[in-house]
């Protein structure tokens, strides 16, 4: 069975108090339950405008955090740069900034190399 939203709920509330209203004489005994429906229903209502703000605000914050975000990430790359520029992208001095050098690349194996330790490994198995 699927949950029922808490609109669908207020306006099932909504309308038992709204039925029973008008024909409240005829249960006399129910009259505090209902005014009490009323004034819950009333509260309840408040509580989802109220959350209805707040998330609005949180979705607007996220934005200005993900707009804050890549302004920081562009402005963090064009620091990067200019360092990398002034010092060299493989100077060390980038570490004192929390950048890593640029490093020589690994010389790749020939493959005769290759092969002599693939053989030497098959010879071992």
């Amino acid at each position: 069975m699927p949950e029922t939203s808490i609109a669908d709920k207020v306006t099932r509330w909504k309308t038992l108090a709204d039925a029973m209203r008008t024909r409240l004489e005829e249960f006399p005994q129910l009259a505090e339950e209902h005014a009490e429906l009323v004034g819950e229903v009333a509260k309840m209502e408040a509580l989802i405008v109220t959350e209805d703000a707040f998330t609005a605000r949180l979705r607007d914050t996220f934005a200005k955090r993900r707009e804050t975000e890549t302004r920081c990430l562009d402005m963090a790359a064009r620091c990067t740069t200019g360092l990398q520029s002034h010092y060299g992208k493989r100077s060390q001095e980038l570490r004192h900034f929390g950048i890593g050098p640029l490093l020589p690349r690994r010389k790749r194996k020939d493959e005769e190399e290759k092969k002599a330790e693939q053989e030497k490994a098959q010879k071992s198995a």
